[in-house]
């Protein structure tokens, strides 16, 4: 979950595809990542469908 949200700060907002491509994993463990993050409300998603991580204090 840690790496994802890393990734996201690193490469912004995108969808679990792309990250599946970035972190070098499977779409099941990187969709299964992004949904822990979604859960935590660490994720939050635009008209498009990218994620787009929210730090601590709300802030994308």
């Amino acid at each position: 979950m840690e790496a994802y949200a890393q990734a996201l700060r690193q490469h912004g907002p995108c969808g679990y595809g792309p990250m599946a491509r970035v972190l070098g994993w499977e779409m099941t463990r990187t969709g299964q990542a992004e949904d822990a993050l979604r859960k935590a409300g660490r994720i939050v998603y635009d008209r498009t469908g990218r994620g787009w991580l929210v730090e601590k204090g709300g802030k994308q």
